[in-house]
């Protein structure tokens, strides 16, 4: 009748496990990031998520300073080798899942960051005395537990110094109690490691192991792979006097009073209808994508190359070493100034990477992107021996700026870097990391991510260049100024079909951006009424049409919004000179409509060339000065009153006959 605790380790979010979600970045990569709030959202994104599917137990955070660069088993799961660092990131994201009811399982103590070998496949031993222990790995564990953290897993690891009977800490009473309970107070719920796992199956059999677990102290075996088996061996161990059943009724209280914590007194099934709306909130990719934003690191930085400013002076070329196809990165740079793109593969021959290395001679600034190496230390972190070749090559013979989306350990693999005159980490490879690889490369963001782990003496953990922004346009989802996407998409789609439809246009491109931002950017339809030539992104549009719309209009919007104009008075209230004249009742309604009578324009050069023949009566200067102030094109420019002299034409202006949809310029000239 007591409902199950449901259980997940999403250490990253539900990704961590299961597809067709939202993925989180990494543990290293929060642990790059300056700052803390966007860990603890996360973690209430997470538990939010959980609870979505019914899932109120999540086997995370980890909470192990990942010390050993060979670690792999934590290693990139854990948020780094600084100890206070990571206690606090360890806090914050436990505190976000816990303040949705969501049962946390700080892992693994006493700590398994400084292990070179796995617990999956054997039992690790750790030569480190308490004093050490105390000092580094269990800071993590005593901050979460001085502040109400509720769970608590153990570590399969031996560590001689401390416990000489040379069990794993999981089955120690010297760990299990004698510190965590007894030393560090911890009162919350004590969970073992996963019970298949070699570094306990290779010593003790299940039912054994189960026992010594619980005596040692652990309140919830996790991963029994034969649950009536246990069962019966521990009210054999009970009958034996070897447990009490003191100490079993103790643990069912305190799970009970998990179960009671999270809600499960009062069960509901999940709803899993519109399940892939729920995960994909786009609230949940906007923190995504800000903490990869934040976590960005640059380590190299020669003569302030980031953010590339003076693109006329440069010659760019991208070059994806491990991608055939072209990259997200290389998609991103696109969007900022002419880019060409040469690709490889990461085990390509040496003589194809020859005649790419000869071409990318012809380019002055060449932007590589190492691409398809693995977060995991285990074969070189599947980086091949071309990559290394090539980084090494290119360095060595252009100007280059480096983006690794890989494990920052990773880089000392690489010769070379010091020849290059930028490198970026990202800590991973998501098509986040590429987008905003390619926005800090040009300035759209800025970084102050610092290192989470140390690379060599030179980049150590805490190493890392500040860079700021130029204020080029950012291109975000339009939930970061605070606009709905879904909304935002429906309703422009709905528009501009409804212009294919009724045939208002053959064909348009939308693109909307708010404080410096793109949140918006599709095309519709084709270029023209023969439908052979679809709309793209890089078809450039008649800017002097477009400067009607980006100039005056928003003005407009801005002065009706704040009932400083009105749209059905005389437009005569506002601009006077069309009082006492043929225009004074136009409305600005009329105006904006293109109803208003005027004409579609006026051939204001004529008059004004026909008064420049005149003698003495010069308007034309092919330069410029105090008397020829206002330019009209690169060598021609004309006196300031020329402006009043076009806007006196267009009140005298003549009307049109009849009032009815005639497209004209003169009312824009004076907006």
């Amino acid at each position: 009748n007591v409902p199950l605790f449901i259980g997940l380790d999403a250490e990253n979010g539900l990704s961590f496990r299961m597809d067709s979600v939202v993925a989180y970045p990494q543990l290293i990569a929060l642990g790059a990031m300056s700052g803390d709030s966007l860990i603890y959202r996360m973690g209430r994104e997470i538990g939010q998520q959980c609870k979505v599917l019914g899932v109120n137990l999540n086997f995370a955070p980890v909470g192990d300073i990942n010390s050993n660069p060979d670690n792999p088993v934590i290693n990139y799961r854990s948020f780094g080798e600084n100890t206070q660092r990571v206690a606090v990131k360890c806090l914050m994201l436990a505190s976000g899942l816990q303040d949705e009811n969501i049962l946390v399982t700080v892992k693994h103590f006493p700590g398994h960051g400084n292990t070179s070998t796995d617990s999956h496949f054997t039992l690790p031993t750790l030569d480190r005395n308490y004093q050490q222990i105390d000092s580094i790995d269990l800071v993590p564990f005593k901050t979460c537990i001085e502040n109400g953290i509720n769970g608590i897993m153990s570590a399969h690891i031996q560590l001689p110094a401390i416990d000489k009977s040379n069990r794993p800490a999981t089955l120690s009473k010297k760990f299990m109690t004698g510190i965590l309970k007894d030393s560090l107070k911890f009162k919350g719920l004590v969970f073992s490691d996963a019970l298949n796992m070699k570094g306990i199956t290779l010593h003790f059999g299940e039912g054994t192991a189960a026992i010594e677990a619980l005596k040692a102290g652990v309140d919830v075996l996790e991963s029994v792979m034969n649950p009536d088996k246990v069962v019966r061996a521990v009210k054999k161990a009970i009958q034996k006097g070897y447990l009490s059943e003191k100490e079993i009724t103790e643990k069912c209280r305190k799970v009970l009073l998990a179960k009671e914590w999270t809600g499960l007194d009062h069960y509901l099934p999940a709803d899993i209808s519109d399940l892939e709306r729920k995960l994909k909130n786009p609230d949940f990719q906007l923190t995504s994508r800000l903490i990869t934003e934040q976590s960005l690191i640059v380590i190299r930085n020669k003569d302030s190359i980031l953010p590339l400013q003076r693109l006329d002076t440069l010659k760019i070329a991208s070059f994806s070493i491990g991608s055939c196809e072209i990259t997200r990165l290389q998609k991103g740079l696109e969007r900022y100034t002419s880019i060409d793109h040469f690709n490889i593969s990461a085990d390509t021959v040496p003589l194809e990477l020859a005649k790419v290395l000869n071409e990318l001679k012809n380019y002055n600034l060449v932007i590589v992107g190492i691409h398809g190496t693995k977060l995991s230390p285990i074969k070189r972190y599947s980086i091949s021996d071309l990559q290394l070749l090539a980084v090494e090559k290119i360095c060595s013979q252009n100007h280059v700026i480096l983006v690794f989306f890989s494990n920052p350990y990773s880089l000392v693999n690489y010769t070379g870097l010091e020849n290059s005159d930028a490198v970026i980490v990202t800590n991973g490879e998501t098509e986040n990391s590429q987008d905003l690889a390619s926005q800090l490369i040009f300035g759209a963001i800025g970084t102050n991510a610092t290192l989470p782990v140390t690379i060599s003496e030179k980049y150590k953990a805490g190493y890392g260049i500040v860079l700021k922004g130029n204020n080029r346009l950012k291109y975000t989802l339009p939930e970061e100024v605070c606009i709905n996407s879904r909304l935002l998409k429906t309703t422009v789609d709905s528009l501009a079909n409804l212009g294919l439809q009724e045939k208002m246009f053959p064909g348009c491109q939308v693109l909307v951006a708010k404080n410096g931002k793109v949140i918006f950017h599709e095309t519709y339809g084709f270029l023209s009424y023969d439908s052979i030539e679809p709309v793209v992104k890089d078809n450039l549009y008649d800017w002097a049409s477009v400067t009607k719309i980006t100039g005056p209009l928003p003005l407009l919007m801005k002065l009706y919004q704040d009932s400083i104009i009105h749209l059905d008075v005389p437009f005569s209230n506002y601009w006077t000179p069309f009082k006492k004249s043929n225009k004074e009742k136009i409305t600005l309604r009329e105006i904006l409509a293109h109803q208003a009578r005027l004409k579609p324009g006026i051939m204001f050069h004529d008059e004004l060339m026909k008064e420049d023949r005149k003698q003495g009566k010069r308007v034309f200067s092919e330069n410029p000065s105090d008397e020829f102030s206002v330019r009209v094109s690169s060598k021609l420019y004309v006196r300031p009153n020329c402006r009043r002299k076009m806007f006196d034409e267009i009140r005298d202006s003549g009307l049109l006959n009849e009032k009815k949809y005639t497209y004209s310029d003169l009312g824009f000239y004076l907006f």
